[in-house]
């Protein structure tokens, strides 16, 4: 049995562990996320409020680096690159693996070797914070490699004023 922990109890774990990977979080392991809905545009909409909690936490604690906070919700894979269309947002969710938060203390650049398409995006929903939101399908080297499957997803990324 696995035993949840607070957002603020996981961004100071984040922020003790030395180097400069990116740490992260199925958002299910946190005890502040329980959504109403299980999948949709009204999920995506409770992640965000989350992320934005995790920004201003984070933004309070002035001592600590970090470049950018990234919410990542996954849409699942698909043989060919996908596209973004806007009827994305309903599908949020629907796919085994929870949404996640990360914390970047470094610069963060996506694989260079890789396949993909991304694109920026407004969120359906009201959004009170400064976030970029960017739709992305991918595969990785050794995928395109070995012609595996695309993976597909909309980041959410909260910059810190320095990155």
């Amino acid at each position: 049995m696995t035993t949840n922990i607070s957002l603020l109890e996981w961004l100071n774990d984040a922020f003790e562990k030395p180097g400069g990977e990116p740490q992260s979080v199925h958002l299910d392991e946190l005890d502040d996320w329980n959504p109403v809905k299980s999948s949709g545009t009204q999920y995506a909409c409770e992640a965000y409020a989350l992320l934005e909690e995790a920004a201003r936490a984070v933004v309070m604690r002035p001592e600590t680096n970090w470049n950018s906070i990234v919410l990542y919700l996954p849409l699942g894979m698909t043989k060919d690159i996908a596209f973004w269309d806007q009827l994305l947002w309903d599908r949020v969710a629907e796919k085994p693996e929870p949404p996640s938060l990360y914390v970047v203390r470094s610069s963060w650049t996506f694989d260079e070797t890789s396949e993909e398409y991304r694109r920026p995006l407004a969120p359906p929903f009201h959004v009170n914070f400064a976030v970029e939101t960017i739709f992305r399908s991918f595969r990785d080297g050794e995928a395109v490699e070995k012609d595996w499957e695309f993976c597909s997803g909309i980041y959410a990324i909260v910059r810190s004023e320095g990155a």
